[in-house]
Parts: structure tokens; sequence; C-alpha cells
């Protein structure tokens, strides 16, 4: 019902054919992603688009908290760090400028994206078959090509880390 919303149907089994699509149809500021079988805080994208607003940010980054659900349907949460080391917390950087960014910056999911940035870089997913790692070049891009990201200690994004066919857990791209 919600006018901004567009339901793409596709055929092609790649996460990153998948998310390109949604790259490119995005008309908004900002680009998040969040993935089939995760789920997100309602105040995720309210609390990144306001800090990447007040900062004039690039990236906006945060924690999450990985779960999965018990046998008597029960879900288990465990927080997980974005980034090692404190002092890059909550502070406006430059990805590029701190080699532990990259080493620490894995994850699509738990951010947003100023869409000019990704568009003027021509920037994009890997488009081969099924999902694992097709978003490590895109990051990568994304940090080297971003002037200012802020990274939070909130953890707003809900990964799930138990389905079993999910690529992760059967190692496959």
């Amino acid at each position: 019902e919600d006018i901004r919303v567009k339901v793409i149907n596709s055929n092609v089994k790649s996460y990153g054919y998948q998310v390109n699509i949604g790259i490119n149809e995005a008309k908004g500021e900002y680009v998040g992603i969040v993935e089939t079988d995760d789920y997100i805080s309602e105040d995720m994208y309210e609390v990144l688009y306001t800090k990447a607003k007040e900062f004039d940010l690039d990236i906006v980054k945060s924690d999450y908290s990985a779960y999965w659900t018990q046998d008597n349907g029960k879900r288990m949460f465990i927080k997980r760090r974005m980034i090692s080391d404190n002092a890059f917390y909550e502070k406006v950087l430059c990805p590029s400028d701190y080699y532990q960014i990259g080493t620490d910056d894995w994850y699509l999911w738990n951010g947003i994206y100023k869409r000019e940035l990704i568009q003027k870089n021509k920037i994009r997913l890997s488009e081969s078959k099924g999902a694992a790692f097709q978003d490590i070049g895109f990051i990568h891009r994304t940090n080297v090509a971003a002037e200012r990201a802020l990274y939070l200690r909130g953890d707003f994004y809900r990964y799930c880390i138990d389905r079993e066919d999910s690529s992760s857990n059967l190692g496959v791209g």
C-alpha cells in the first residue's frame, strides 16, 4: 500500500543481480539492503539517515545482531561488532585512510550508502550465480570512493545465521 515500494520479480538466481536491480531502480538519496531472511529494527533507516544528513555522509553503518531460532521457536541474539577498534566508532572519517576499515567491514546490509556516490562511481555487485561474496567488491569500492563515513555502535540489523540452505552455510558462490 506504500507507493514508495515497487515489487520487481526476476527469475535470475544471483544475489548480485537482484541487488543491482534494486540499486538501478532506487530513487532515494540513500540506498539500503535488507536480505530476504533478515530483518531490521523499525528505526534503523531513520537513525542512519538522520546521521547521514547531519554530517553529510557517504556511508553510515552500524553493528548488528546475529540470530538463530531454537527448536521451541524462540530467537536467540548475539550482538556483533562491525569494527574491531573502538577508536573508529561514532566519528566521521574517510574509510580509505584506515586499513582496519577495509579488513573489518565485510557486510553490505548493515548500513546505507549515498546513491549519488554509487551512481557516480558505477559501483555494482558481482552477478555470479548464487549469493556468497557478491557484495565484497561493492563494499570495498564504496569504502574507497567515500570521503565521509560514520560507524555506529547500535545494532539495528538482525542477521539470520541458521538457515541451512543459505549460501554462507553451504559455502557456495
